[in-house]
């Protein structure tokens, strides 16, 4: 193979393996997105398994109804902070598990 071929070669083997990359972190933030929609619905259970409308959490938790109605609906990405006071309005107590690869 003539050094133009090996060039041609290794940068299309490189673009390939960004691709790639770009693909694997769409797909993280997609797994990452999921998991907070789950987190969020499951929260949104507990409230409404309380009796609590979202105007009542609100002020409960000290939330703006309208941004607990954003993330109750899966639009927002709440920060860790912003779940650990939803539990807190829930008393509940939020717990995280980490796996390595």
């Amino acid at each position: 193979m003539d050094v133009k071929a090996r060039y041609n070669y290794k940068g299309k083997n490189m673009a390939d393996q960004k691709m790639r990359s770009e693909d694997d972190s769409e797909q993280e933030n997609s797994l990452y997105q999921c998991e907070l929609d789950q987190i969020m619905q499951t929260l949104a259970e507990i409230r409404m398994d309380q009796n609590l409308s979202q105007s009542e959490f609100s002020e409960r938790c000290g939330i703006k109804q309208s941004n607990l109605s954003r993330l109750e609906s899966g639009k927002g990405n709440p920060t860790i902070k912003t779940i650990e006071q939803i539990a807190k309005g829930l008393n509940i107590k939020i717990s995280a598990q980490f796996n390595r690869k």
